[in-house]
Parts: C-alpha cells; structure tokens; sequence
C-alpha cells in the first residue's frame, strides 16, 4: 500500500516541498501536550487534597492509620494486663472473704479448672504479622479475663449467700447466758442428784437465782413447749431449727405459748423451783440433734 505523502508550498521560494516526519511530530506534540496536562490537573488536585478523588495518597493515609492503630491496640494490651493484675487481688480478697464466711479456697488449680476450656485460635488474616499478632494475644487474654470475671462473680455470689445463711443461721444458734446468775462449769454429766440421792446423768446446767429471776431466749426459734413437765415442773421448750433445741426448767411463770416465734435475748419467763427441785434455780438444756451439749460451750457472753 502506497503511503501517502503531504506537500507545502514554501513560502520565501514558493516551491512544493514535502512534509516529511509530520506523523512523528504530530505525535510527539499530543503526547507532550497529553502529559503536561496530565500534571497540571494531577498537581491541581494535591493542592485542592484530592479534589478529584483519585485516592493517589490513600496508601499514606492508611499507614497513619495503620501506625494508630497499633498505638491503641499496644494500650489497650497494656490495660488487659492491668485488669489481670486487678483480678488477681480480687481473688485474693475472695478467698479471704471465703474464710470469713466459712467457705473453702479456692487454690490456683481450682481456679484454672474453672477458667480454662479450649481457647479459639484466632487469626485475623492481616497483611501486618505484628499487628496480627498483638490481636490474636489481647483478644486471647481478652476471653480469659471474661471466664475470670464470670468465676469471680459467682464467687461473690456464693461468699454473699453463704453470709446471708450465716446471718440467719448464728441468730438460731443458743449462744447466750439464759438467765443471770452463777452456775459450776462442771455440773453437766453424771453427778449425785441433790434429791434422789443417787449417780444420775444430770443432761443440762443450773443457774442458781432469787426466784422470779428474767430468763431469755439464748437463740431465735419458735416455742414448742410452755406448761408443766414431769419432773422439771413449769418448762419451756424451744426448736432453734438446725439441728438446736433448748429447754428451761422449773420455772416460777412461763411468759410465752406453744407456737409462739421468738429472738434471741427475748424474756419468755422467770425463775422459780417448780418440779423436782432443791431450790430456786433455772435448769437449762441444750441439744443438737437429739445430742445433749454442754451449756457452757455455747456461752459466747461469758469469758
């Protein structure tokens, strides 16, 4: 194929001449012209902070970010550590709250046993090995410090319940001096009876008083006995739940009824030698369990 050919007619000769080159110039001239305005308009829009959109400083944008982030996600490592720390005197606060509501320990192994369990292996496919890295760890400590929280939690929960028992529990307990006066410690157990003249088990303690003495509940329950009984003339009985019951004998007046509840240190009677008795005094009994105890154990307000 025959290339064609352009002619000029030369102005200061006025020949035809031929235009020779004029594609590989032209060309050159767009191109030249295409690139010059290429970076005007480039450097147009770094000036105007890509009014146009073309996202050229995206990737240093996202190295700042990337550089932030590793910043907060470093601090926030930084504080699970701190948290660790904080739960770690927590559960040693625990367990001493544990002793003083008569709770077991819980020892380290126990503690693993009830945080531990299969950790999820986390990978969070990141470009950043670093960053990667510094995830999976917090977010690894992350779910162990909840396990702990939630143990720790029922662990408060179990301290609180058991306090709220004891509560309850201490106020049936018989531990007060029924009525004031003086008693020998060893008069619980077999000794000649003053009457009978005889070696009998004597099942409780005399308090020797004036008749008319105040005697009191020595623990909170409800009244199961208030009138005479053989031998131990007027008598009150009372069922302290938990395994207690303690009876309070001859007495001169029984000031309470059957089924009546009753606290601890409440007046529910005097004195008196009613029954079987040698003199004015309060024969008091208590029982754990069907058990016969010795009074003086339970004395809390004698030294």
């Amino acid at each position: 194929m025959k290339k064609e050919k352009l002619f000029f007619v030369s102005p200061d000769t006025l020949e035809v001449k031929e235009l020779k080159g004029f594609r590989r110039k032209f060309l050159g001239l767009f191109v030249g012209s295409v690139l010059v305005g290429l970076f005007v308009i480039l450097a147009t829009n770094h000036f105007l902070n890509d009014i146009l959109g073309l996202g050229y400083n995206r990737i240093e944008l996202l190295t700042n970010e990337n550089k932030t982030l590793k910043q907060h996600v470093r601090a926030m490592t930084e504080k699970l550590a701190t948290f660790d720390s904080s739960l770690q005197r927590l559960a040693e606060r625990d367990n001493q709250l544990r002793l003083l509501v008569d709770l077991p320990r819980l020892d380290e192994d126990i503690r693993e046993v009830g945080t531990g369990g299969a950790m999820a292996d986390y990978e969070f496919s990141l470009s950043s090995f670093e960053v990667n890295e510094i995830l999976r760890s917090s977010t690894v400590r992350l779910e162990k410090l909840e396990r702990e929280i939630k143990l720790q939690r029922a662990g408060y929960d179990e301290v609180y319940r058991k306090f709220e028992f004891n509560k309850v529990f201490f106020s049936h307990i018989p531990a007060i001096k029924p009525m004031e006066g003086f008693y020998t410690p060893n008069s619980f157990g077999y000794r000649h009876h003053p009457l009978l003249q005889v070696l009998r088990f004597h099942e409780g303690l005399d308090l020797i008083n004036d008749a008319g003495t105040d005697v009191y509940a020595t623990g909170d329950g409800v009244v199961t006995l208030s009138g005479l009984n053989a031998g131990y003339g007027i008598t009150i009985a009372i069922n302290h739940g938990y395994g207690y019951q303690t009876l309070y004998a001859h007495l001169s007046k029984s000031l309470v009824r059957g089924g009546q509840k009753i606290k601890r240190g409440d007046l529910i009677g005097r004195s008196g030698h009613t029954g079987l008795a040698s003199g004015p005094h309060l024969h008091y009994e208590v029982r754990l369990n069907g058990e016969k105890k010795n009074p003086v154990e339970y004395f809390i307000d004698q030294p």
